[in-house]
């Protein structure tokens, strides 16, 4: 677990460089990634915060009915943790270079 959870947070963070640059394509799909990755790890406060991110990224470049859709599963998994873990996960979003932040 641990190498793809490094490697689900150093896509969560090219995807937020990526945004910083003005590259929303490539920012997307990390954020893509990262979600997926988080997602099939079960951590459902951390794949929560970067579809919340990735549906930032996305409304940038115009996708907005997939911004929509990312924060609908955004909250769905947000909603399955208490909220010490989506307080965890939203401290160390802020650790991170986020497109939200």
């Amino acid at each position: 677990m641990g190498n793809r959870l490094e490697q689900a947070y150093a896509l969560a963070d090219m995807m937020a460089a990526r945004f910083a640059l003005g590259e929303q394509g490539p920012a997307a799909a990390h954020g893509r990634q990262a979600a997926g990755l988080l997602g099939e790890l079960g951590l459902d406060a951390a794949t929560g915060q970067v579809l919340a991110d990735l549906a930032v990224v996305l409304d940038a470049a115009g996708e907005h009915a997939q911004a929509m859709a990312c924060r609908g599963d955004s909250d769905r998994a947000l909603r399955r943790v208490s909220a010490t873990e989506r307080e965890a996960a939203h401290r160390l979003a802020a650790r991170l270079v986020s497109p939200q932040r």
